[in-house]
């Protein structure tokens, strides 16, 4: 089973960062054992083509989590072929 490389973010900085490295687009999602269903918490952000894209959906998920339950945001590539 081929899957996609993921990284975790601890701040939008750093979600950026990876962002760049891998190139866009990118999907970031939220990174916590306690959500299970992240898209329910908008813990899911696809297609982000920007830095400034990833900035804003990496602050929005980090100021959405409840009582620190979010341990990071994980950028991966969308639409890339792996394997």
């Amino acid at each position: 089973m081929n899957t996609l490389p993921t990284w975790i973010a601890s701040d939008s900085t750093e979600a950026v960062h990876i962002a760049e490295q891998i190139g866009y687009p990118v999907a970031l999602k939220l990174r916590s054992p306690d959500i299970p269903h992240k898209s329910e918490v908008q813990g899911v952000m696809l297609y982000l083509r920007t830095a400034n894209e990833v900035q804003q959906a990496a602050n929005a998920i980090f100021r959405s989590r409840k009582n620190g339950l979010a341990t990071g945001a994980g950028p991966r590539p969308v639409g890339a072929k792996y394997g």
